[in-house]
Order: structure tokens, then sequence, then C-alpha cells
């Protein structure tokens, strides 16, 4: 993974063995419900931020995810799950630079309390709708003096309030990743900053009937 980073194009959509389709499938089939879902964000103009999240159901054996994690540890090395951080996550509105350790490092407690060596997160897009642009950005912090600014990419990127505009000059932009195709893969190790993509021109909704985008996102260790 040079630079912590790592993009598959069509990661799970290679021979009739891995299909997306037939993931998007199964779970509307369930139709669990959603749970969580956006909170009010004051760094993000749109004054929202985050997701609603449904559970992957590992307990059902006929369940299409087994395949995909068998084929993840084929690709990294075999891992463990981080319990409450695996789930098919609906994007309500984009997320600002963020890098997953929260405000009260209960993770980085809880790899500490395992033994933990490495820490691994993977993105899988499932769907999105048109007009958005799906994708994942990583950055820098400090910036680097050979990287864009994040103040040079807001084509692309989330935009701050007006009252945070402030935290655009913490970051360089290291990598953007568009995703191009449902099943493709964004691994990155450790905790790296990052944001979602946005177009600025789709229009954003707090009802669940109104999801922009819908990935798997799982949050991994190893020993």
């Amino acid at each position: 993974m040079t630079n912590n980073l790592k993009f598959i194009e069509s990661y799970y959509n290679i021979e009739n063995y891995y299909n997306v389709d037939e993931i998007n499938t199964y779970f509307d089939k369930i139709n669990d419900d959603l749970s969580g879902g956006p909170k009010t964000s004051k760094s993000s103009v749109y004054g929202y931020e985050g997701c609603w999240d449904t559970p992957l159901r590992l307990e059902n054996t006929d369940n299409p995810i087994h395949k995909l994690l068998d084929k993840l540890k084929q690709s990294f090395g075999n891992f463990d799950l981080i319990p409450n951080n695996a789930s098919i996550r609906h994007l309500s509105h984009p997320f600002t630079v963020h890098n997953d350790t929260g405000t009260t490092y209960t993770l980085i407690d809880f790899l500490k309390s395992v033994g933990a060596k490495r820490y691994l997160t993977f993105l899988i897009p499932l769907s999105w709708q048109s007009g958005t642009t799906p994708g994942t950005a990583f950055f820098n912090s400090p910036p680097k003096l050979h990287e864009p600014l994040y103040r040079e990419k807001l084509d692309i990127l989330p935009h701050y309030s007006e009252e945070k505009q402030s935290e655009m000059a913490k970051y360089s932009v290291s990598a953007i990743f568009k995703w191009k195709n449902p099943g493709d893969l964004i691994a990155w190790k450790d905790f790296v900053f990052h944001s979602t993509l946005d177009s600025h021109t789709y229009k954003y909704s707090l009802e669940p009937d109104g999801i922009a985008k819908k990935f798997i996102s799982l949050r991994v260790y190893q020993k």
C-alpha cells in the first residue's frame, strides 16, 4: 500500500463470482431499518454531515459479504473486524475532513487493548445517485509543500462554513480517488485524514429516501 493508500478499480466485479449486484439484491431483500443518521455540523456549509447505517448481517451464512471478506483477506492478509465498525453506509451529506480517531480516542484505546499492529479501512461503493461526485480525498496535516492546498481543490472538495474557513489552511491534498464503478476498492492503513468528494450541485437530503451514495465500510485490525 504505497503511501498508506490503495485504489483498485472493479475490485469486486471481476468474473461472475464477485458481483456487487448480488450484494445489493441480498440486502434489498433483507430491507433492514436505517440507524444513526446525519448530524448537525458547524464545519460543513450544509449544516449537516454523515450517514445512516445498516448491519452487515454476518451471522447469515448465505451472505455474499463473506465472499468479499475472503477476497480482502487474500489481498491484504488475515484480519479481524473492529466491533461496531463495519456496516453498509447510506450517505446523507458529505463528510468534511476527519481521521476516524473520534474525540475520545475510543478506537485507539481498543486497538491497543487487543495488541493490534496494523489498522486498515476498506471502502467498497455499491451505488450512487446521478449528479453526485462519488469518491474519497486524502490529506496531510500540516500541509506538504509539494501538494496542492485544500483551497486549490474546492471544485471537488466539501466546502466549509463561513465560520470554519480557517480549517482549510490545515491541509494539503495527498490523493483524490473518484469511484469509477460499484465494486471499486479504496483501502488505507492507520489514521489518515480523508473526506467525501462533493459536486456542489447535488441536492442532499435529510430524508432516508434521498440517499446520495451507498457503500460498505470496514475497519479492521491485524496482529
